[in-house]
């Protein structure tokens, strides 16, 4: 992977001491060798570099603005913003967006990534086709009196003087029990006997009529 060659357009590097030019190029070099061939293959597998982090505490990358008597690097502020520069160099090659923010009270990064890969569930599954994937469907109730309006307009074109429903064993519990009272308003209004036939292999919201 080619380096990274930054272009100082303003000159900014002559106001820089040493150190801080230093501080840059080091991180810079890390994220070049380190982070970036690897930071495609992690967004793939949804992992973290786990062994970036010894190398990151080596080159003091956490706490990097605590004193040194903790063991920190006590960068001062131009060094500290340019070391995250760097970092937020690599994260660019990201394709997740994440953002990366200030060093929290403990000296460690904190870094906000949006999830943008598909959860498991969504790629072995698929949205329910009788909810929509919703998770709702019809009620008993809504599917009699459904059932009943359908079959009332069927009556006309049927010269047969019984008329046979056909619907899911549970439906057709439903049409003879609680909800009887459709039925005999149906056989009032179409003038044929009204025949209920339980079918197993039809879903809650499937029936025939005939």
């Amino acid at each position: 992977m080619p380096k990274f060659q930054g272009v100082d357009y303003y000159s900014l590097d002559e106001l820089l001491s040493q150190d801080e030019i230093l501080v840059r190029n080091t991180v810079r070099e890390f994220v070049d060798e380190h982070v970036l061939p690897v930071i495609e293959k992690h967004y793939i597998a949804g992992t973290f570099p786990m062994d970036l982090i010894p190398k990151m505490a080596e080159l003091g990358l956490f706490g990097p603005t605590l004193p040194a008597k903790y063991g920190c690097a006590e960068m001062n502020n131009v060094a500290y913003g340019l070391m995250m520069q760097e970092l937020e160099r690599a994260l660019r090659s990201d394709r997740a967006p994440s953002k990366t923010l200030a060093f929290n009270e403990f000296g460690l990064i904190a870094i906000t990534r949006k999830r943008v890969r598909q959860s498991l569930e969504k790629v072995l599954c698929q949205p329910c086709p009788y909810c929509t994937g919703t998770g709702m469907v019809k009620s008993l109730e809504t599917l009699c009196y459904e059932i009943q309006e359908e079959a009332r307009k069927m009556a006309r074109s049927i010269d047969a003087p019984e008329l046979t429903i056909r619907a899911h064993p549970e439906v057709a519990k439903a049409l003879k029990s609680r909800e009887s009272g459709l039925l005999r308003e149906l056989e009032v209004q179409t003038g044929k006997n009204i025949i209920i036939q339980p079918d197993q292999t039809l879903h809650m919201d499937q029936y025939n009529i005939f």
